[in-house]
């Protein structure tokens, strides 16, 4: 358990890194065929709910987990594609996005952690296949077109 416990408390920082990172970093430290912003939340998300076994094990504090809830509470006020917040573009120049890359460094210094390019050594990406992708360039071709 002690083991596995690391490893989640790991992942925790690592996703922390992918929020802290700039914007080159963030993009880089992803597959070309995701939607960057939000494999950066969903990432977050995913290690967020380990947070609670991490307290009760005594690896994060109350008081870190208060930091990653006002996390999870900024990431969860941008939801929403009519927020405008979900893209490259945005990800690169928002305000928002900038308090989430501060928050991020914050929570990663009350780890004793400064920021590092992230490592998602759990993460898999599978691409959806040669269809999928033939499907969506073949619609971009024919928009290109009109």
């Amino acid at each position: 358990m002690e083991m596995q416990s690391s490893i989640n408390l790991d992942k925790v920082i690592q996703s922390l890194q992918l929020l802290a990172a700039d914007y080159e970093q963030q993009v880089s430290a992803l597959p070309d065929f995701v939607h960057v912003t939000d494999e950066i939340a969903s990432t977050f998300e995913e290690t967020y709910a380990l947070v609670d076994d991490l307290v009760n094990e005594g690896l994060i504090t109350s008081k870190q987990r208060t930091r990653l809830r006002r996390m999870d509470a900024l990431l969860e006020s941008m939801s929403g594609e009519e927020k405008g917040f979900w893209n490259l573009e945005s990800l690169r120049t928002a305000e928002q996005w900038k308090q989430v890359r501060l928050l991020a460094e914050d929570i990663l210094a009350s780890f004793q952690r400064t920021k590092q390019v992230p490592d998602l050594f759990w993460e898999q990406y599978i691409p959806w296949g040669r269809k999928p992708l033939l499907k969506q360039k073949q619609m971009q071709r024919s928009y290109a077109a009109t």
